[in-house]
């Protein structure tokens, strides 16, 4: 064969390959724009997931300016509590809020100071018990010290206020350390004495049901008090009724109470450990079970036993059966 001939063959073969591959590069191409073409409407769409350095912000940060802390931390136990509740797990600074909460378990076993400006007295009642005894014989709490030896005659005395003739008498039958009979105290006892006592439609007989210990001692304690001040000081351990008896020796929040009526701590002791005044409030408690059948606190017995009722009342409640009571009397 010539050397013409291979050279036309050569370049026939190169020619044809070159067609050859145009061809399919072309084909690959048109197969492949409307794939790319829909990812770019994919993306016009949906906007992609920001990175870090694309979420910074752009504006300068002032010279002024401080970050933010990450964590705050309570000012007081009571914010703490707020925060966290009694039993939330510890958030935030952990040294911080335990520090809060060390804090408010301390206020919580300490009784609360108090002061005389805390608790305002009971308006003086009319009362007919006999003369005050005692060395601390004013109508103010804050009296001269009592002497140490206890007067029997005065503490096993009854308790009462309201003239001794009213048409009705009411026993009323209480715990120092019932929330019940606090309320009674605090809020119900003050309208009753107005609307009925004063006015002498009735008689109201204090008598001690103690449902603890603490109740126990608090009864005794006011009972070594004269007389004349013993339903102020009544009055007062009911007011500060949820201070006294939350620290982890409530005796210790009845002296403070005791030293505004002019008791000295020692005076208290012995008046709680006296076995005699002891047995006269237990005594008197059991009476109660077994002649009036109490079984809660704070029950109320008119006219030994014509009416009775426990538990929360209104002033109503004691104007309907004082009412009706004078009533059969033809009063």
């Amino acid at each position: 064969m010539s050397n013409k001939v291979i050279t036309f063959l050569v370049v026939l073969f190169a020619v044809t390959g070159l067609i050859i591959f145009v061809a399919k590069t072309t084909s690959v191409v048109k197969t492949d724009a409307p794939q790319a073409q829909e990812q770019a409407k994919e993306a016009a769409v949906t906007p992609a997931p920001a990175t870090p350095a694309e979420t910074k912000s752009e504006e300068p940060v002032a010279a002024s300016e401080t970050p933010a802390a990450t964590t705050e931390t309570p000012a007081t136990a009571a914010d703490a509590e707020s925060i966290l509740g009694d039993d939330a797990p510890l958030t935030g600074d952990k040294e911080a809020v335990e520090a809060a909460k060390a804090e408010e378990t301390a206020e919580k076993k300490a009784p609360a100071p108090l002061t005389p400006e805390s608790f305002p007295a009971l308006p003086t009642a009319p009362t007919t018990d006999s003369a005050p005894t005692g060395t601390a014989g004013s109508n103010s709490l804050l009296a001269p010290s009592a002497a140490m030896e206890i007067d029997m005659d005065n503490a096993l005395a009854e308790r009462s206020i309201g003239d001794v003739d009213a048409p009705v008498t009411v026993i009323e039958y209480a715990s120092m350390t019932c929330p019940h009979c606090a309320r009674f105290h605090n809020d119900i006892l003050p309208i009753v004495k107005q609307r009925l006592i004063d006015t002498g439609k009735l008689r109201l007989i204090f008598r001690d049901y103690p449902l603890d210990t603490h109740a126990l001692k608090a009864a005794m304690m006011a009972r070594c008090l004269d007389r004349a001040r013993y339903f102020q000081l009544v009055e007062v351990i009911f007011k500060q009724q949820t201070s006294w008896i939350k620290g982890t020796d409530p005796l210790i929040g009845l002296k403070q109470l005791g030293a505004l009526a002019g008791m000295e701590p020692a005076y208290v002791d012995t008046c709680v450990a006296n076995p005699q005044l002891q047995q006269f409030v237990l005594a008197g408690m059991q009476e109660g079970q077994q002649k009036y059948k109490i079984k809660a606190t704070p029950t109320f017995i008119f006219n030994n036993g014509a009416e009775q009722f426990e538990g929360d009342k209104n002033p109503e409640d004691f104007d309907e059966i004082v009412e009706k009571l004078m009533k059969k009397k033809g009063k």
